[in-house]
C-alpha cells in the first residue's frame, strides 16, 4: 500500500474522534475474543460427552498442530504491524513488536468456527461472522493490515475443512 497511514485514517476517522467508540472498539475486541475461546472448549466437552461418535482427537489436534505451524511461519516472516511501519494513532493498544502476518487471533477464530461446523453449520457460519467482525476491529484498531486477518482467516478455514475429511 502505497499510503497506509492516509488509508487508515479514512476507516478510522468516525471512530478516532470519539474516546467512547475508541473505548466501545476494544470492548468488542475483548468480549469477540473472549466469546471465541470460551466456544472451544465447551465445544471439545460436548463432543467428549455427548457425541461419542465423534473421535475428540481431530478437534485438539489439527487446531493445536496448525497454531504451532502458524506460529512458526509468522516468526519467520516477522512482518511489522502497522504502528510500527506508519505514525497512526492505533485504537488498540498493544506494544509488541513484529509477528503481524498473519492475524494469529482471526486464524484461531477461523479455526475454531470450523471445529463448529462440522458439528453445525448454523454455529459455524454465525462463528465465521464472528471472525469477520474480529478481523474489521483488529485492523480498525491498527494492530494488523487487511492482509493480515485476510490470511488467517484463509488458512484458518482451510486448515480447519480438514476435519470435515478425517
Amino acid at each position: 500500500m502505497k499510503d497506509y497511514k492516509e488509508f487508515y485514517e479514512k476507516i478510522t476517522g468516525f471512530i478516532s474522534k470519539s474516546p467512547k467508540r475508541i473505548r466501545l472498539l476494544n470492548l468488542a475486541d475483548k468480549a469477540m475474543e473472549m466469546i471465541m475461546y470460551a466456544v472451544y472448549p465447551c465445544l471439545l466437552a460436548f463432543i467428549f460427552f455427548f457425541r461419542k461418535n465423534l473421535n475428540v482427537l481431530p478437534f485438539i489436534l489439527v487446531p493445536g498442530v496448525s497454531f504451532v505451524v502458524l506460529s512458526l511461519f509468522r516468526k519467520l516472516v516477522n512482518r511489522k504491524r502497522p504502528y510500527e511501519s506508519w505514525n497512526i494513532k492505533q485504537l488498540i493498544p498493544k506494544n509488541k513488536k513484529g509477528n503481524s502476518f498473519p492475524s494469529r487471533h482471526v486464524f484461531s477464530t477461523a479455526m475454531i468456527a470450523m471445529c463448529c461446523m462440522k458439528i453445525s453449520v448454523i454455529l459455524g457460519v454465525i462463528l465465521i461472522i464472528f471472525t469477520l467482525t474480529l478481523a474489521c476491529i483488529r485492523v480498525l484498531g491498527g494492530v494488523h493490515y487487511p492482509s493480515d486477518v485476510f490470511a488467517g482467516m484463509i488458512i484458518g478455514i482451510i486448515l480447519g475443512s480438514l476435519l470435515f475429511v478425517l
